[in-house]
């Protein structure tokens, strides 16, 4: 419900929901995590480092700071209106 309500207060944003098994309607956000897993892998690995909740912050940075073709801003840009510091 809350959702909802906010929804309401945001002229121009719509829930689309999507079939959690279906992958091809999930693709965006399947390869996201594909790209989260194979570059937080990629880190530990360069790092030495088991725990992957160490390196999660320092990857999910970068890549929020990393510039989008399609919209040609960083995820960071787009959330915050600002260039990250």
């Amino acid at each position: 419900q809350v959702i909802y309500e906010l929804v309401s207060l945001w002229k121009g944003v719509h829930i689309i929901n999507g079939h959690p098994h279906h992958l091809q309607s999930q693709g965006l956000v399947e390869n996201a995590n594909k790209t989260l897993k194979n570059t937080l892998s990629t880190w530990m690995e360069d790092n030495q480092q088991r725990d992957w909740s160490v390196g999660l912050p320092i990857v999910t940075y970068a890549m929020n700071i990393h510039h989008s073709r399609p919209t040609k801003y960083t995820p960071y840009e787009l959330v915050f209106g600002q260039h990250p510091l």
